[in-house]
C-alpha cells in the first residue's frame, strides 16, 4: 500500500512538474484582456501572459488587428507583418527584431508554446506607430492606433473650431450646446453672452496642441493660440491669447468641459495704425494733452499729476504704491515721439502712443522702447480721463 501511495505521488510529481515547464511563467495569475481602440482581441490560440515584465500574446491574432499581413517562414522560424510602409520580422528565440529593415533589440524573444507562436505586444504595438497603456487594476492593455488617435485629434479640433465659429456669431447657445453635461460652462451662458455683445470680434484658431489625450478615459488637455480682431464695442486691441482646454468624451462625441487663458498679448495691426480717424479738433486737443499731462507728471514725479488724468477705478491703493516706490527707487525721463488716435466716439477713444523711456540705476543707463494704447473716456463733466491702459507685444 506504501509502495502504490508513493508511485501515485511520484507520478503526480511529474505531470505537475510537466504542466509548469509547458505553461506561460505567470498563466495562474490574473486574465490580461488587450483591446485596440476600445474593441476587446479575441486570442484562440492562447492566453496572453508576461514574462520578466513583457506581455507576450500569440503574433496572428495581434497582427491582422494592426491591418497587418501575415507570413510565417517555417523553415527560419519567422514571423514578419506588413501593410504599406512597414515591415516587421521577428524570429523564434532571437532577441533581434527589424522593422522596416532596421534591427531593433527585444526585451523579450518570441518563443512558442504549445504550438502557437507568441510575440512582445509592446514592442509590435509602438512599431506599427501605436500608443500602448497598461492597466495594472484590471490587468489590461489598451493599444490606441495612429488612425484612431489621429480621428480624436481632428474631432477635437473640429469642436474648438465650432465653438470659435459660434462665439464670432454671439450663438452663446450652441456655444454652450458644445459643452459636456457637467461643465461649468452651462452656467456662464449670461456671462459669455454679455462679454460677445460688449467685446465683438473676429477670431481664429492660429495653433491648437494635443498636451494629452487620454482615450481609455475619453479625456483631453488641448493647448490653443487664438488670433482676435476687434470688430465693435467696448475697445480693446487685436488679441492674440493662449488658452488650456480640457475634452472630455460623452456618448462618443467630443465635448468642451472647460478652459482658461494663460496668456494675453496685446496688437495694433500696421492697418490700423495708417488708417485716417476723423476727430473734432476739440476732442483731439484734450486726448493729446492728457497724455502730456500724464507723461509731464510722471517725468516730474508728481503722483497727484497722474491721479488727475487718471478714472476712479484706476487709481487704486496699489498703484498709487507701485509708482511712489518707482520714484525713489529710479532717475528717468519718458518721451512720446509718436502719439495717434486709432478709436474714437463722443464717449470713448483709444490713442496709441510709442515711448521713449531711459532710466538710471545703479550707475547704469538703460534706454527701452515702449508702445501702449490708452483708453479714454468722457466723464460726465465733459473732461477725457484715462480708463484703461494695454502694453503692447513686440
Amino acid at each position: 500500500m506504501l509502495n502504490f501511495v508513493k508511485r501515485i505521488t511520484s507520478a503526480l510529481t511529474v505531470l505537475t512538474l510537466s504542466l509548469a515547464l509547458s505553461l506561460p511563467a505567470s498563466a495562474a495569475s490574473k486574465t490580461i484582456k488587450v483591446y485596440i481602440d476600445g474593441s476587446p482581441i479575441s486570442f484562440s490560440a492562447g492566453a496572453p501572459y508576461t514574462q520578466q515584465g513583457t506581455t507576450l500574446v500569440p503574433f496572428r491574432a495581434l497582427f491582422e488587428k494592426l491591418g497587418l499581413k501575415v507570413d510565417w517562414n517555417a523553415k527560419t522560424q519567422t514571423v514578419t507583418g506588413k501593410k504599406n510602409g512597414l515591415a516587421i520580422g521577428l524570429t523564434i528565440g532571437s532577441n533581434r527584431a527589424t522593422v522596416n529593415g532596421v534591427v531593433k533589440k527585444l526585451s523579450t524573444t518570441p518563443v512558442t508554446v504549445k504550438g502557437t507562436t507568441y510575440i512582445p505586444l509592446r514592442f509590435i504595438g509602438e512599431a506599427s506607430g501605436a500608443d500602448v497603456e497598461w492597466d495594472s487594476d484590471s490587468s489590461s492593455i489598451y493599444i490606441h492606433t495612429a488612425a484612431s488617435v489621429a480621428l480624436d485629434e481632428q474631432q477635437i479640433r473640429t469642436v474648438l473650431n465650432q465653438s470659435i465659429a459660434y462665439f464670432n456669431n454671439k450663438d452663446i447657445a450652441k456655444v454652450a450646446d458644445l459643452a459636456s453635461s457637467d461643465s461649468p460652462i452651462k452656467d456662464s451662458v449670461d456671462s459669455l453672452r454679455q462679454e460677445a455683445e460688449d467685446y465683438p470680434q473676429f477670431s481664429k484658431l492660429a495653433d491648437l496642441k494635443i498636451v494629452n489625450l487620454d482615450q481609455r478615459m475619453g479625456e483631453a488637455v488641448v493647448q490653443t493660440t487664438e488670433e482676435a480682431t476687434r470688430t465693435g464695442g467696448i475697445y480693446i486691441p487685436d488679441t492674440r491669447v493662449t488658452y488650456v482646454y480640457t475634452l472630455v468624451k460623452e456618448e462618443g462625441s467630443w465635448k468642451i468641459y472647460d478652459f482658461s487663458s494663460q496668456r494675453v498679448d496685446y496688437f495694433v495691426s500696421q492697418d490700423t495704425l495708417a488708417k485716417s480717424i476723423t476727430v473734432p479738433s476739440s476732442d483731439e486737443t484734450s486726448l493729446k494733452q492728457l497724455i502730456d499731462t500724464y507723461i509731464k507728471s510722471f517725468n516730474d514725479k508728481n503722483l497727484d499729476g497722474m491721479l488727475s488724468t487718471l478714472d476712479p477705478s484706476l487709481a487704486t491703493d496699489d498703484f498709487k504704491s507701485d509708482i511712489t516706490s518707482y520714484f525713489k527707487e529710479y532717475e528717468f525721463k519718458s518721451t512720446t515721439p509718436t502719439v495717434k488716435i486709432i478709436n474714437y466716439t463722443a464717449e470713448e477713444a483709444a490713442v496709441y502712443v510709442e515711448e521713449n523711456e531711459t532710466v538710471k540705476a545703479d550707475n547704469e543707463t538703460y534706454q527701452q522702447t515702449y508702445k501702449y494704447v490708452y483708453v479714454m473716456g468722457k466723464s460726465k463733466s465733459g473732461s477725457w480721463l484715462i480708463t484703461d491702459t494695454f502694453t503692447l507685444a513686440e
